[in-house]
Order: structure tokens, then C-alpha cells, then sequence
């Protein structure tokens, strides 16, 4: 073995272990904002419930009157509690419930699919809904800093990993909340996809604060980051190519300063033969 590739041998697991910190890391940043944006619903279905509690403990006390003391002492009950309005408002309170579950609901399980989207299986990959997906969780730690636009036309699926293609709509969409933490008003990204039959395009634009010409040439570069340690390995941007073009397409990207910057990312719709013969993540960058 030469020298270059027992270093190559030895460089693997730490890659591979920086990559998986750096997955780790973004799943910590999505509970905190999963667990602040589940107050809400369950704030709402917790109030709704109190409310439930007495409206249930009112038709009981009805009831009871009706069949202890006769129909005119629980006409006049129903007077006292305004039935009909009761009755008009149980309806909404249920379905409010039933909102405010479904939401946390939704918000667990697309945080359980991130978590457990290990699986290097080449299958039909549906873009549109794992966007979507997508969207939701990193909207749910940037909702007071970045508003969130998002056009999807109905391409077809295309042949690929749905764990990576996620990690690389998350680190692009998190790569552009963050590039805005520092404007004084709200930052925008608008998301769009199209299909033409052979790829299906996807575009990730933010209105931040672009990316100078010195450092644009070196975004795709290992470990090379104007991040923070804390914020990043340096790992998720040439990671996130390296995947695009295994899957057989590209990740390009276009900026100017004071403008913002959109990457482009090209999947096409049959996949590619290197990806069927090594569907694992590609460490190697």
C-alpha cells in the first residue's frame, strides 16, 4: 500500500466521523426549534381541553337535572349555560384540537424521518414532498428570522436516497438561515423546483448578504468554512455535491455580494449507474 493510500485509509473515519458531528449537530439545532414551535399546538389543544372539561362537566350537570329534578328545571340549566351556544362551540373547539395535533404530530414524525434517514436504499424519491418536509422542520427553528417561499411544480420522483437528498436540502437551507442571522429585518428564501422528463431542477435562493468573489470559488472545498467550529465541520457543502453528482447531477451555485446567492441543484429522474453500485453516503471529498 503507498503512502498516499494508507493516509487515504486513515483520513475515512475521521471524515466520516466529522460527518456524522455535523448531522448531529444539525439535529440538535432542529429539536430546539421542533420543541419550541410544538408550544404552540400544544398550548392551544391544552387550553381547548380546559375548555372541554367544563363544557362536558355543563351537559352532565344537565343531564343529571333533567333526569332528577324534570324537564323544567334543565330548560332552565340550558338557559343559565347558553346551550345553544354551547352547541355551536363544541364543533370548533374539537376541530381546534384536532389542528393543534396533528401539527405536532407532523412536526415529530418529519423530525423522526430526518433522524432515521440512514438508509442508503436507492429508491423513487418523491422531491416535492420530502422539500416540503424539509421546509417545515428548518422553518420550525428560523420562524422569527426567515420568511419561506415555496413553488413546486409536480415532477416526477426521481431515482436516488431520500436520507441524502434531505441532508442536502438541509444543509443548503440552513447554510442560507444562517447567512442571514445578521440582517436587521426579516431574511427571504424562495424554493422552486421544475421537471423537464430527464432532471428535476431545484433552487434554493436567499437575499443575504452573497458570498464575496474571493471566498465563491472555495465553498466546495473540504473542511473550508466562514463558519465558527461550533457552526460547522467545513464538511456539509462538498458533502452535499459529492452527493448531487453521485446521484448523477450537480450542485452549483450563483452569488453577488449585498444580493444574495441561490444554489441550483440538478437530479436527474433515472438516477446514475455509480449510485446503484455504492448507494452509501460519499464520505470521500
Amino acid at each position: 500500500m503507498s503512502s498516499s493510500d494508507s493516509q487515504t485509509t486513515r483520513r475515512r473515519p475521521d471524515t466520516g466521523q466529522l460527518v456524522a458531528s455535523e448531522r448531529l449537530h444539525t439535529m440538535g439545532q432542529l429539536v430546539a426549534g421542533v420543541i419550541h414551535e410544538l408550544n404552540n399546538p400544544l398550548t392551544i389543544v391544552g387550553t381547548n381541553l380546559q375548555v372541554l372539561v367544563e363544557y362536558v362537566q355543563q351537559q352532565q350537570e344537565l343531564i343529571d337535572r333533567y333526569e332528577n329534578q324534570g324537564p323544567e328545571a334543565a330548560k332552565a340549566y340550558a338557559e343559565e349555560i347558553d346551550l345553544p351556544y354551547l352547541r355551536t362551540d363544541l364543533p370548533r373547539i374539537l376541530s381546534s384540537c384536532q389542528e393543534g395535533a396533528l401539527r405536532a404530530r407532523q412536526l415529530v414524525d418529519e423530525l423522526r424521518r430526518y433522524s432515521i434517514a440512514n438508509s442508503p436504499e436507492v429508491t423513487p424519491v418523491d422531491v416535492k414532498g420530502n422539500l416540503s418536509s424539509t421546509v417545515r422542520l428548518v422553518e420550525s427553528s428560523y420562524r422569527n428570522k426567515v420568511t419561506f417561499e415555496l413553488h413546486t411544480e409536480q415532477c416526477p420522483p426521481v431515482m436516488g436516497v431520500n436520507g441524502q437528498i434531505q441532508q442536502v436540502l438541509m444543509n443548503l437551507l440552513i447554510n442560507a438561515c444562517q447567512a442571514m442571522n445578521d440582517r436587521p429585518t426579516m431574511g427571504h428564501i424562495s424554493i422552486r423546483t421544475r421537471g423537464d422528463g430527464t432532471n428535476v431542477y431545484i433552487e434554493i435562493a436567499d437575499n443575504g448578504p452573497g458570498i464575496p468573489a474571493d471566498v465563491l470559488p472555495r465553498i466546495f472545498e473540504p473542511y473550508f468554512s466562514t463558519k465558527s467550529p461550533a457552526d460547522g465541520t467545513g464538511l456539509g457543502l462538498p458533502i452535499s455535491k459529492r452527493i448531487c453528482e453521485k446521484h448523477g447531477g450537480s450542485l452549483v451555485v450563483a452569488s453577488t455580494v449585498g444580493q444574495g446567492t441561490t444554489f441550483t441543484i440538478t437530479l436527474p429522474v433515472e438516477g446514475s449507474p455509480e449510485l446503484l453500485a455504492d448507494p452509501s453516503l460519499p464520505y470521500e471529498v
